[in-house]
Order: C-alpha cells, then sequence, then structure tokens
C-alpha cells in the first residue's frame, strides 16, 4: 500500500508576543499564532493552532492531522519527544544525482564566462542526518550540485574536470562591524562543504562538513601595504575568498580518500587559519567567538551576482 503525500504551503501569523516563526516546525515551542494551511493548487486545507509549539487542529479537517501531530512530536512538553532521533544522528541513504558540469572560461585572470560541459548521473551513498534542522534550500541541493573546472581563455580545451561537490561561498554571509578604530568583525554560524570520501570498505559517500557554531572573522579597515582602507563590503568579499580557497584545498587533498570525517574537518580549520590572514592583509579566524555581534547565516551561490562593495 502506498502513502498518499500531500505538498501544502503554510500561511503563518503570530500573536504579538511570540517569536518570530523559525520556518521549521521543529522548532516552535516559543512561538505561538495560527498556521493557515493551503495546498500547491491553492486550496484553503484549514488552520492549525499553535500555543507555546503545541498544535490544535481547529479546522478539523483530516488532511490536517498529520501536521498537527508532527508538530506535537516536537514539543518540550511532548513525552515522545526524547525518543525521536537527535538532528545529528547520521544514517546512510542512496541517492542518485545529477552532476552539472561547468567550465570557467578565463582570459586575462577574469571569469569570462560559464560553458555547460557535460552533464552526469552517479549513485553516492550520502551520510545526512535527521532532517529535523535541515532548512529547505539544504535539503534541495542534496540533489543537484553545480561542479566548476577551469579553462584558460586561450588554450581552446577544457582541462580534467576535478572531482568536486562545490558551491562557492557567497560574501553575504559576512556582515562585518567595526569593533576597534582599526578593526572590524563578522561572525558567522553553519559553515559548510560537501566532499566526496570513500569508507573503510570503499564504497564514495557524501561527507557534509558543517560547523554550526558562530565563527569569528576579524579584519584590519586598512591594507598592511599601502593603507588603503578595507571597507565591510571589501571585507567580505575578501572573506569568502579565502573561504573558497580553503574549501579547495581541502577537496583537492582528501576527494575520494579513505580518511576520517575528523581529520578532513581538522585540515579545513588549520588551512583556513593559515589562508585567512594572507588574503585579508592580516585578518584573525577565532573559532570561538567571543564578541557580541550580530551572527549572520552562511551562504553560498552559483553563477549568480555577488558583489557586496
Amino acid at each position: 500500500m502506498m502513502a498518499k503525500r500531500i505538498l501544502i504551503f503554510l500561511e503563518v501569523y503570530g500573536i504579538e508576543k511570540s517569536t518570530v516563526y523559525p520556518e521549521t516546525i521543529t522548532k516552535l515551542n516559543d512561538f505561538s499564532g495560527t498556521l493557515n494551511v493551503y495546498s500547491f493548487e491553492g486550496k484553503n486545507l484549514g488552520s492549525v493552532a499553535v500555543t507555546k509549539g503545541e498544535a490544535k487542529n481547529i479546522s478539523e479537517k483530516q488532511e490536517l492531522d498529520i501536521l498537527t501531530k508532527a508538530i506535537n512530536l516536537f514539543s518540550f512538553s511532548s513525552n515522545t519527544t526524547n525518543r525521536i532521533p537527535p538532528c545529528n544522528t547520521p544514517y546512510y541513504q542512496p541517492m542518485q544525482f545529477t552532476i552539472y558540469w561547468h567550465t570557467e572560461v578565463i582570459v586575462d585572470n577574469k571569469v569570462i564566462s560559464y560553458v555547460l560541459s557535460n552533464v552526469t548521473t552517479e549513485t553516492i551513498v550520502v551520510e545526512t542526518s535527521y532532517p529535523c534542522d535541515a532548512a529547505p534550500p539544504e535539503v534541495a541541493r542534496a540533489y543537484r550540485y553545480e561542479i566548476i573546472g577551469r579553462s584558460g581563455g586561450g588554450s581552446g580545451t577544457t582541462p580534467p574536470l576535478p572531482d568536486v561537490v562545490y558551491t562557492p561561498p557567497s560574501c553575504q554571509s559576512f556582515n562585518f562591524s567595526e569593533t576597534a578604530s582599526l578593526w572590524q568583525t563578522a561572525l558567522v554560524k553553519n559553515i559548510s562543504f560537501n566532499i566526496i570520501l570513500l569508507s573503510e570498505k570503499g564504497v564514495t559517500f557524501i561527507h557534509s562538513a558543517k560547523f554550526r557554531q558562530p565563527i569569528s572573522f576579524g579584519m584590519p579597515k586598512k591594507h598592511s601595504v599601502g593603507g588603503a582602507p578595507i571597507s565591510a563590503g571589501m571585507a567580505a568579499e575578501l572573506s569568502a575568498k579565502a573561504l573558497q580557497t580553503t574549501i579547495r584545498e581541502v577537496v583537492a587533498k582528501y576527494g575520494r580518500v579513505k580518511v576520517s570525517e575528523m581529520i578532513v574537518e581538522q585540515y579545513f580549520k588549520e588551512r583556513l587559519l593559515y589562508n585567512y590572514p594572507l588574503i585579508t592583509s592580516g585578518g584573525r579566524v577565532n573559532w570561538t567567538a567571543t564578541e557580541n555581534l550580530p551572527v549572520t547565516d552562511y551562504e553560498t551561490t552559483f553563477m549568480l551576482p555577488d558583489n557586496c562593495e
């Protein structure tokens, strides 16, 4: 017997003293309000009321029973919550990936275009975690990856494409604020990257390295050579470049290698600490942030304008 699947979208209304809707039904313990539920065809399916994480099907529509029960499973007051696997509990799942291979065409050290080189499909055993803490864009990216190779402008040939599962960091991840007269800092959480590894049995799988804690990126407000000012936007672009360089180095060293995830993540930390001051004119990375600043979520970009200046 095949279960019926219904795709829905929500219209959210919070009461005045409620926290903002957290964009996931798994974290509603501080939210109170009403969820108006619609099908993707635009049909109004009814409403679910939420009070501090506890849901009630106020429309008494059968279609909303599953949503109501799902919300209540994650309520702090639910005696079943402790039986739900934690969000970071790993498991392995075979997935079929469609991979779009692109080539950067570079002339005079500038990327002038992207050319679709190939489209391949590969089945890989993916290491993932229970999706209770995954944002919708993160889940969607699990099925399609854009992979970039490089081609010199005058060669007319395409070199072998790198074995990379990669979406470049976005400078929008970094919101720099002045923390001293000549210093600026940005705090970023959920920095992540994906890399194809080999298990002990030689099975390829994608490891998703994710650093959930806020990481402090600090940078001078002037270049060490020449004294030219470094704006907050330029600092964001330099930080994204340092992060991009580091991810590429990690993937180049450990892609499709039989190695533990811990070693991969430790190497990423070491290379970021090394690369960041070189690229950012003496900047520093602190893996334990102490500054009282707004924290931004890590974002990626692909073939889209990403100018923070």
